[in-house]
């Protein structure tokens, strides 16, 4: 009776374990189980980095059909022992796949124009060789164009740089001795706009067999032709025209691609730019103010020298034309000076004459004491003063506010102490220019503008001692240095004639007076051209 009660016991313990384990014999059955899947039925997306510099993403649900062709690839391998040699160094296309949980694993893809040479490296670096279905398939999608010259479809472009998306395009070059076909299924918006100056400059990087524009403005068709002959439309006034244009590539013997684009795009179309001087001929130290006519954009406006005057002026908008006053450096030696101006198509060569101008010296500095020069006019004031002038000329007003010719104190009976561009001597420093005129008032004599303009600057430092800097717009800027106070402050408008301060000895100075001195650009300039008869245009 007792055994049979042993055995009865350990029955139900055997029993009591099998339950016991039954959910771990399960779990690990599921695990095994698991592992007999492809484990690539778990990627849910694909990343792919293409070697031309553009990358797509593929999700499970959204383009199943480009993440099953590529597992579909991985899966279809037939394993090599490595890359062939002419493939070291070869880019690759990189697929990263990922998990939902998040796990990603890369495969570098090694595609060449000939399917049967395809391969790729799994996350352990082992190399396949990609079945040839699967690389045709591959080539078949647009993401393979990078393999095949042929496959760059043409590319238009207008107004010299601006490229010109097709609203439209069936594009087919040659693979394997098959023709394969791109159409665009993202074509560019008919609302593409350019700015055109007289001429489009319509062209093609690859040239059409044919090619048909047709041109319109607001009241109908105005041309209808070859892309050649383009120069028989006259541009004589601004105007806003639409183009279209319909280019074929024909099928010839050896040709690796043919096909059809459309185009069509807005101009916003000038006559041609005209640029004039208003003075041919102008001496050292002055300026020269360069017009533009027909001009949309200033800021596309191309400039250059020869010999260098070693600045880039800035064209501002005034009404129907753009300006610069174009400053001519003191220590710019005389000669014929070409200045190239570029708009669009447009090109022109103008020349300047810069005359030689002899410039006295003078001893008004000669004197003064050591200390003070080591005080006020010491190498490191000097770089202050230099670097002052490029900060504050490094912006300019768009607006014009000046008008007619600048205030000349001399007309009020104020003389001349030290004129512009005179050669300052010195005992205990380097000899300089005089960048600006220094004028006699009395101490504490109120300072007038000398024309319209913003007040930008309010200010000390050693040279100038305390200043102000009128911003009159088109890069010219008045300075009134070694004030004994300001009466304005920065961002203040000014009248021509309007009280800024009073005259002062303040900074590098001998004695009491007020020294004046234009910017153009951010180059000192003679503000007698402009006292005597504003700017000539």
């Amino acid at each position: 009776m007792k055994f049979n009660l042993d055995i009865k016991k350990f029955v139900i313990l055997i029993i009591a374990l099998v339950v016991l384990f039954i959910p771990t014999y399960l779990a690990i059955g599921n695990y095994y189980a698991n592992q007999q899947q492809p484990r690539t039925k778990e990627f849910t997306e694909l990343d792919l980095k293409i070697p031309d510099g553009t990358s797509a993403t593929f999700k499970k649900d959204d383009d199943d059909w480009m993440l099953a062709s590529f597992l579909a690839m991985n899966k279809g391998g037939e394993a090599v022992d490595s890359l062939p040699a002419d493939y070291s160094g070869e880019s690759f296309l990189l697929g990263t796949f990922r998990r939902e949980n998040g796990e990603e694993v890369n495969y570098k893809y090694y595609f060449s124009a000939d399917s049967d040479k395809c391969f790729f490296a799994d996350p352990d670096g082992k190399v396949f060789r990609i079945a040839k279905s699967d690389a045709l398939k591959f080539f078949d999608t647009k993401y393979s164009l990078y393999l095949f010259k042929s496959a760059t479809t043409p590319v238009l472009t207008v107004a010299g740089d601006s490229k010109v998306e097709p609203t439209s395009i069936s594009w087919n070059y040659l693979v394997n001795g098959i023709y394969r076909n791109i159409t665009d299924d993202k074509p560019g918006s008919t609302s593409q706009s350019f700015d055109v100056a007289n001429d489009p400059g319509i062209k093609f990087d690859i040239a059409p067999t044919q090619c048909t524009v047709k041109v319109y403005n607001a009241s109908g068709e105005l041309f209808s032709g070859a892309p050649e002959t383009l120069s028989e439309l006259k541009i004589e006034k601004n105007d806003t025209l639409t183009f279209k244009i319909e280019a074929n590539w024909e099928q010839t013997d050896g040709c690796e691609y043919y096909g059809k684009a459309s185009y069509e795009f807005s101009a916003n179309v000038s006559a041609a730019a005209i640029f004039t001087l208003g003075e041919n001929k102008v001496d050292i130290g002055n300026f020269v103010v360069l017009s533009g006519l027909n001009v949309t954009d200033p800021s596309k406006i191309v400039f250059k020298s020869e010999p260098s005057i070693g600045c880039m002026p800035q064209f501002f908008t005034d009404g129907d034309y753009v300006r610069a006053v174009v400053p001519i450096n003191l220590e710019l030696a005389p000669a014929v000076y070409k200045l190239t101006v570029s708009y669009g198509l447009t090109t022109q060569t103008l020349d300047l004459t810069v005359s030689d101008k002899t410039f006295t010296k003078s001893y008004a500095y000669y004197d003064v004491p050591k200390s003070v020069v080591d005080a006020s006019y010491s190498a490191e004031d000097i770089a202050e003063y230099r670097k002052l002038i490029t900060e504050i000329c490094s912006t300019n007003e768009s607006m014009k506010y000046f008008s007619d010719k600048f205030l000349n104190y001399e007309d009020n009976k104020i003389g001349i102490a030290i004129g512009f561009g005179k050669h300052m001597l010195m005992r205990y420093a380097d000899d300089f220019r005089h960048e600006g005129v220094d004028y006699v008032f009395n101490l504490g004599a109120e300072i007038p503008a000398m024309n319209s303009g913003k007040v930008v600057y309010v200010g000390t430092c050693d040279i100038l001692g305390k200043f102000v800097v009128v911003d009159h717009g088109m890069g010219l800027k008045s300075w009134y240095a070694h004030m004994s106070e300001a009466s304005v402050s920065v961002g203040d408008m000014v009248n021509k004639g309007q009280t800024i301060g009073k005259v002062g000895k303040t900074g590098f100075v001998t004695t009491h007076r007020l020294h004046v001195m234009i910017t153009a650009n951010g180059v000192p300039v003679s503000p007698y051209p402009l006292q005597d008869n504003g700017l000539i245009y």
